[in-house]
């Protein structure tokens, strides 16, 4: 895949709006001096925190199969454009991967609006979970941790 490609430079990325506080707390900000402890502050960017809430979100939808919830304008936090993912192929293709599964359609990646909405809702799914997690640990860094381990737990099959 090609550094500049990125199918969702104009799209509009939303968390929900009380997500602006917790973003402050747990997104290190440069225009602060910079030196926030991961332990405190554990992602680098807004659009870090928004994929890992959209990747929960995903995660909730496998566990108990429901609506994702829309999140816009009307109803969100609009913290960035999909510009912010220039040159992270990753992110994109990981993105595509999932329209792809909600569509069960390859030709889903045809349609980046629709992906782009589906993923924020995902991200407020996955928003209102983790901020539950993240009450409960020592740090945020520990929360995300245990959340995240635990999430890798069970969707691990097992054998009976």
């Amino acid at each position: 895949m090609q550094n500049k490609y990125n199918p969702f430079s104009t799209q509009e990325l939303f968390l929900p709006e009380e997500g602006r506080s917790i973003v402050e707390e747990l997104v290190q900000r440069r225009s602060q001096g910079g030196g926030d402890s991961p332990d405190k502050k554990p992602f680098r960017r807004n659009i870090d925190f928004w994929f890992y809430c959209v990747l929960f979100g995903m995660r909730e939808i496998q566990i108990r199969p429901r609506d994702v919830p829309a999140s816009t304008r009307q109803n969100g936090w609009h913290f960035n454009t999909g510009s912010v993912m220039e040159g992270d192929p990753t992110r994109i293709e990981l993105l595509e991967l999932i329209g792809i599964a909600k569509s069960n359609d390859g030709y889903a990646i045809e349609d980046p609006n629709s992906i782009i909405n589906y993923a924020n809702g995902l991200a407020k799914l996955g928003f209102s979970k983790l901020v539950i997690e993240i009450e409960k640990g020592s740090t945020p860094l520990e929360a995300l941790l245990s959340f995240s381990q635990d999430a890798i737990a069970n969707s691990v099959p097992t054998e009976s």
